[in-house]
């Protein structure tokens, strides 16, 4: 039986994925120098390198691999060596071209990135088996290996292909799958829109449609593609179990919320030796600690309650995002302790030497470019210091205080989160229901307190649901279900579940009523008020119309219609002249009076008529202008009745 650690640490591990092969051999030895100097006990190499060790069919190079080997194994420096499986060389892709993936618009995808590959063909899995082979008869014993790393981030950023041999691989699927073509019109609906099947050879992938396709349809194939890639993974494990017993087996996963639509991990758990996890903020969240927080519990589960290992997260700025900003001092530190803190055996990067081309060399590392005399350096060696001196906590368990505490579990899973994804929904529904397990239980007495740990178990398809208690069903929409002597708390996806629970939970007393401001007893939540009246319901203001105001402060004037409130530098108090407001200029001074308009001629019993004011966006400069309204506008309380026209003030 295969380690569950890797192999020769005595510590956690700490480190990051090392690239030799975009260095010259002659920084290899500062590399090591400096990897000491910075407490780093193993690194992952090898996994974008199958053109280097093998530049043509038929011929391998594997030279330039055994002196680096050999030079971190002298430093007591342990390796997770990867299969480069993730990259195939440009001679792989011109002998094959079919092994380029197809997006569903029908356009296949070029070599020049990284991930591009059809994992239904042959032609592919044969190569990866081949290379995966060679590297284990190679390496296999060598004393620097600490665990194998299969391919790189698996569903990233290719997660499915929709070519002609995905279409024949997913007929055969939906075949063992379903036995007969009629239980795939039974579980896809196909009477609506008569989308009836009579034969496995007529269904093809969900490709592009002119209206909204399928949704169990895409639902399936997204079922499948996690099953493919999973079939290519443990066929390499096999390989590496066979050829080099007693080394554990690993590939990177991403538990991020935003990263996780693809791939069941909780399938991908059960088939790794060693669950490890790729974690990065998005930096413009408003609660980065949390989605942190989320994705170590959420490894954690997928690891059974096991320690895992945190194989990558950042230093400080990424590339890849709108905004990337770097890391604020201490923040380095404080995210990769808190992965230890969660079940984590360890904190390593991407990358160790930052890089100097190539679509990432604006991503930081360990070593970034202005050397060791940084601010990230030093508090990577700070961190590697931490790192070291927790060394005893290697292989313990991780129990979720929150759990003990107030008996809160979470129930997520893959397939609940595949579901929304398809078919129509409006645009911010699917973001909405991915930030459900981040939203606080909407019962006060459910919540954690801050800061702990929170056990989440994952949810398959679940079966018929009891009721509350009350004589009503549930919906199948579970999220999470907890019997215990207090009864049955059930908390699901649906909008109205975010809301504070009304009423008291199964056994436990209601709370007092409050009295508002005269005193009075508040009705409970959701009741009548007093005598009977329902109570109102709180309104947000009305927003001035932005054109409106654009205008009203770029001229400057003030129109409050609160004189009580106290004159401020933000807020000065309007000058008047003659009942008429005055454009008060930046410095202070007051701007040129408005001329007076002549009243029109005519009975002198009779008020003057008044024209209808223009439409308008802006007024010119030093004078107040008129802008459109939807209702009459009202006359600021200066004005008399025949007042000017143009100097009227718009309703807030």
């Amino acid at each position: 039986m295969p380690e569950t650690t890797p192999r020769g640490l005595t510590g956690l591990a700490f480190g990051g994925d090392y690239n030799p092969e975009q260095w010259p051999e002659s920084v290899w030895d500062e590399d090591v120098r400096l990897m000491r100097e910075a407490g780093v006990t193993m690194v992952s190499a090898g996994i974008f390198s199958w053109a280097l060790l093998q530049p043509a069919p038929g011929v391998y190079d594997f030279g330039w691999l055994d002196r680096n080997l050999d030079l971190l194994h002298d430093a007591g420096i342990r390796v997770d060596l990867g299969t480069p499986t993730v990259v195939p060389p440009a001679w792989f892709y011109r002998a094959h071209p079919d092994a380029l993936p197809v997006t569903e618009d029908g356009v296949r995808l070029e070599f020049g990135s990284r991930g591009a590959i059809c994992h239904s063909s042959a032609d592919y899995r044969a190569a990866a088996a081949n290379i995966t082979t060679k590297l284990a008869e190679r390496y296999g014993d060598h004393p620097a290996l600490a665990m194998w790393h299969v391919h790189n981030e698996y569903g990233v950023p290719v997660s499915a292909c929709y070519c002609e041999s995905c279409a024949a691989h997913f007929r055969r699927w939906l075949e063992r799958e379903y036995g007969t073509v009629d239980g795939v019109n039974e579980a896809w609906g196909t009477a609506f829109w008569g989308q009836h099947y009579a034969a496995f050879d007529e269904i093809n992938p969900p490709r592009r449609t002119p209206t909204v396709g399928n949704p169990a349809q895409a639902l399936d194939y997204r079922r499948f593609a996690d099953a493919t890639m999973r079939e290519n993974f443990t066929a390499e494990r096999d390989i590496l179990h066979r050829l080099s017993p007693g080394v554990p087996v690993t590939t990177n996963f991403m538990t991020a919320l935003s990263q996780c639509d693809s791939v069941d991990y909780w399938a991908w758990g059960r088939e790794a030796d060693l669950v490890t996890n790729d974690h990065y903020l998005i930096t413009d969240g408003r609660r980065t600690h949390v989605n942190l927080a989320m994705a170590a519990d959420l490894t954690r589960s997928v690891a059974g309650g096991a320690p895992w290992l945190l194989l990558e997260h950042s230093t400080s700025g990424v590339n890849w995002q709108p905004r990337n900003p770097a890391k604020a001092p201490g923040q380095m530190a404080r995210n990769s302790l808190a992965h230890v803190a969660r079940g984590s055996d360890g904190a390593m990067f991407f990358q160790w030497r930052q890089s100097r081309r190539g679509a990432e060399k604006f991503h930081s590392a360990m070593l970034p470019h202005g050397g060791t005399e940084t601010r990230v350096f030093r508090e990577v060696t700070e961190l590697g210091a931490a790192i070291d001196s927790l060394a005893p906590v290697r292989g313990t368990r991780t129990e979720a205080d929150a759990a003990r505490a107030v008996g809160l579990a979470l129930l997520v899973g893959a397939e609940p989160r595949l579901a929304p994804q398809r078919g129509p929904r409006r645009p911010r529904t699917r973001r909405r229901l991915l930030r459900g397990p981040l939203r606080p239980p909407p019962h006060r007495r459910l919540r954690p307190p801050r800061g702990r740990l929170v056990e989440v178990s994952p949810c398959r398809r679940t079966g018929p649901v009891p009721d509350d208690g009350g004589g009503r069903e549930q919906p199948q929409g579970v999220r999470r279900e907890r019997r215990d002597p207090r009864g049955v708390v059930l908390l699901r996806h649906r909008r109205r579940a975010r809301r504070r629970a009304r009423g008291p939970l199964p056994g436990r007393p209601a709370r007092r009523p409050r009295p508002d401001r005269r005193g009075v007893l508040a009705p409970a939540p959701g009741r009548a008020g007093p005598a009977g009246r329902p109570r109102r319901r709180r309104t947000r203001r009305r927003r001035v119309d932005r054109v409106r105001g654009a205008a009203r402060r770029r001229d400057r004037v003030d129109v409050r219609r609160r004189p009580h409130r106290r004159p401020s530098r933000r807020h000065p108090a309007p000058a008047r002249r003659g009942h008429r407001l005055v454009r008060l200029h930046p410095a202070g001074r007051r701007g040129p009076r408005h001329p007076p308009r002549p009243r029109r001629r005519g009975r002198p019993d009779r008020p003057a008529r008044r024209s209808a004011p223009r439409r308008r966006s802006g007024a010119p400069h030093g004078r107040v202008g008129h802008f459109p309204v939807r209702d009459q506008p009202h006359r600021h309380r200066c004005q008399g009745a025949a007042g000017d026209a143009r100097h009227r003030t718009a309703d807030r």
